[in-house]
């Protein structure tokens, strides 16, 4: 994904580097956040299995999503974040903050 990320102070070449690893169904949900004016606050890598791969987004997602085999999960929980959307069989997540 070769785009201008709108992202936090912050935002350094490991987390571009993290979002272009990202599942593909995530990053189509990630795009379409980007482009509703939602940045990314934070990634992560290697948590809890090394293949890992956590984008959070600054706000809660702007829509609903149904994009190839991605799920969303309502997580509810002010410790970790309000919403989820995994991909089966991949450790990678994309989730958003309250």
């Amino acid at each position: 994904m070769d785009h201008h990320f709108k992202t936090s102070p912050g935002t350094n070449q490991e987390d571009l580097r993290r979002v272009n690893n990202l599942h593909k169904d995530l990053k189509k949900i990630l795009e379409k956040e980007l482009k509703a004016g939602n940045s990314i606050f934070k990634t992560s890598e290697g948590d809890p299995l090394e293949t890992s791969i956590l984008v959070l987004l600054s706000k809660p997602f702007t829509n609903k999503y149904t994009i190839g085999q991605a799920e969303y999960f309502g997580v509810n929980n002010p410790y970790y974040w309000k919403g989820e959307y995994r991909v089966p069989n991949t450790d990678h997540t994309l989730a958003c903050k309250f």
